[in-house]
């Protein structure tokens, strides 16, 4: 069976308040006794009101309302749309794509051939349905129980939604809602709400809509669009496609059986993914290549010896466990190593570099920057440049750590200590501050001149 390609296209009787006032309907009412209602051959609305009460729609598109009573309603062959009312009612669709609305009671729905939905976005509360097991709990689905039924939709409240291992078209509206598809090829909608949506085998779409959604494509080649809000995205297996939309979204490797390549400047990823509106990337485990582009990002490594490249913006990266090597690129950015001997560099704007644990280098680049060690032996290299950076170390450990400025106008002890030129290096109340060029300068926080000596430096 083949589901609409786009949610917005979906327009079904369900989404009527009233019954729908249609040229060439018959109208028919019963009373509150039990009674049997009949249709025509053409499209009928037959409204049972109370009673134990027999409706059948015959041909046509019917729209059948049971009422109030224990009813069985059967809607022929067309489009039907079968209300049971309140009350335990037996439904049946037959031939046609047809929508039950159960109401209140526990009601049985047989959709019959053809692809048939359940809806329950008239219910009080929220509403559990599994397509699978056949079975509805809470809200006006408790007691429920389906058979041939392909979609659902919930209720305005949390709903927790399965389909079948065949295609399904699953609604949430409303609500913070957890949507799974399981087999097949499905649709899948959140609706507003802080919803967790995930498609399971086959080549699924996913729609969060509104709010801060979480979207898993799972097995096949799936479309995820998170739409507005800072949404969640895992492709999973397969080549896919993921749209953040509006908002800070996040696409999400963690799960990877491998180390992935992702560039947010080329909107590509591994195993053929496509990217859309993705600001934050999540590595895998693994080593992995991630790159960023001019706007401002998030990139998190995870484990694994990874390379990550900010780009121009203002990033945060994290490289996670492993030997990292970390380039900020433009914009000022915060970097931190994590566990492993890292390589970061900030590049230009004014940075925030940490090394965390194991044996760093930080390279501020140009701009004026702070660069934090953290544990391990570290060593803080500076260049010369036209960028007349101001830097800062903020945890030198003396007799530990290493200052690089073999690249700087600074040839030797002799030079910092005699202040050559400007070049050199004076006590500044409780630091030392390094002049590496006439520009450049180096402060050490809460070191003295009389600690340092030229083991603490490379020339």
């Amino acid at each position: 069976m083949a589901l609409l390609t786009s949610y917005q296209n979906i327009i079904r009787l369900n989404d009527f308040k009233s019954p729908p006032m249609i040229k060439g309907t018959k109208y028919t009412y019963g009373t509150d006794k039990a009674e049997g209602l009949f249709g025509s051959v053409g499209n009928d609305y037959i409204y049972g009101r109370g009673g134990n009460d027999f409706i059948l729609g015959n041909s046509g598109n019917d729209w059948l309302y049971g009422g109030a009573g224990e009813d069985t309603i059967e809607g022929g062959h067309g489009y039907d749309y079968i209300d049971g009312g309140d009350g335990d009612d037996k439904l049946y669709g037959n031939s046609g794509n047809d929508i039950f609305a159960g109401g209140q009671g526990r009601d049985y729905m047989d959709g019959g051939s053809e692809v048939d939905e359940v809806t329950y976005q008239n219910s009080s509360e929220g509403v559990t349905v599994d397509l699978i097991e056949g079975t509805g709990q809470r809200g006006d689905a408790e007691g429920d129980t389906y058979n041939d039924i392909e979609n659902v939709t919930g209720s305005n409240y949390k709903d927790f939604l399965y389909g079948t291992d065949s295609d399904n078209l699953i609604k949430g509206l409303d609500g913070n809602d957890f949507l799974y598809g399981y087999g097949g090829d499905d649709l899948l909608v959140g609706g507003s709400g802080l919803d967790t949506i995930i498609g399971g085998d086959g080549d699924d779409k996913l729609f969060g809509n509104s709010g801060y959604d979480r979207l898993f494509g799972g097995e096949g080649e799936d479309e995820l669009n998170g739409g507005s809000g800072g949404d969640l995205l895992v492709g999973g297996d397969g080549a896919d496609k993921l749209n953040g939309g509006t908002g800070y979204d996040t696409a999400s490797y963690a799960e990877n059986s491998a180390g992935v390549t992702v560039s947010l400047i080329d909107n590509v990823a591994s195993d053929g993914d496509i990217l859309d509106s993705i600001e934050q990337i999540i590595g895998s485990q693994y080593s992995d290549t991630l790159i960023g582009d001019d706007e401002f990002n998030i990139i998190d490594g995870g484990d694994g010896n990874d390379i990550i490249e900010g780009g121009n913006g203002d990033d945060i990266i994290k490289g996670g466990a492993g030997n990292d090597v970390l380039d900020g690129g433009l914009g000022n950015d915060e970097i931190q190593g994590g566990a492993g001997n890292d390589v970061i560099d900030g590049g230009l704007g004014n940075d925030f570099l940490e090394g965390n644990s194991g044996n760093d280098f930080l390279y501020g680049g140009g701009g004026n920057d702070f660069l934090y060690g953290d544990d391990g032996v570290d060593t803080f290299v500076f260049v010369h440049d036209d960028f007349n950076e101001q830097d800062t170390i903020l945890d030198f450990e003396v007799g530990i750590d290493k200052i690089d400025i073999s690249d700087t106008e600074v040839s030797s002890w002799n030079d910092l200590m005699n202040m050559n030129d400007g070049d050199g290096m004076v006590q500044v109340g409780d630091d030392v501050v390094l002049h590496t060029s006439d520009n450049d300068t180096v402060t050490l926080e809460d070191v003295t001149l009389a600690e340092l000596s030229a083991n603490d430096f490379i020339f």
